[in-house]
């Protein structure tokens, strides 16, 4: 249980994990700077991931308390309600205030599934996580220009 898991030995896992670290590549190879700094797990509701319920409602993804009328977009009889994207993303924003002063932010992996419950035992955990990747980012990525240029080169389509 105590041991640590070597994500290299496993090519799958390894990959997927560089393919995390493009949000730190980005973060230190970006010109642009923006006053606007937003949790970066969000989807656009409606696009690209849906979930349809037994009785026809459109849930925002499949990972969300699909009980919570918060996360329903629409239906498969009128389809996607803009009213009610609406809703949920001023719903999120309500919820994400605090986020506009925590360093790790434009690191958050936070989603819709999350922002319900999203508190300081949530925001403790996740400052965590960003700074083991971060550090794991700076200690082993930086100094590696061929792991440098492989992450470049993903497309986080």
């Amino acid at each position: 249980m105590d041991e640590q898991f070597d994500a290299k030995v496993y090519d799958f896992a390894y990959r997927n994990m560089l393919t995390n670290m493009k949000k730190y590549y980005n973060a230190f190879n970006t010109s642009e700077s923006s006053h606007t700094i937003l949790p970066g797990g969000f989807c656009i509701p409606g696009v690209r991931k849906n979930f349809v319920t037994a009785d026809g409602k459109i849930i925002v993804c499949e990972k969300v308390d699909e009980n919570q009328k918060l996360f329903e977009i629409g239906d498969v009889y009128t389809g996607i309600d803009m009213k009610k994207i609406e809703r949920l993303v001023d719903e999120t924003i309500r919820c994400l205030g605090k986020c506009k002063y925590c360093w790790a932010a434009r690191f958050c992996n936070i989603c819709f599934m999350d922002v319900l419950k999203s508190g300081n035992k949530y925001c403790e955990q996740s400052r965590e996580n960003v700074e083991n990747e971060l550090g794991y980012y700076l200690d082993h990525i930086c100094a590696d220009r061929d792991l440098v240029n492989y992450i470049s080169n993903i497309s986080l389509v």
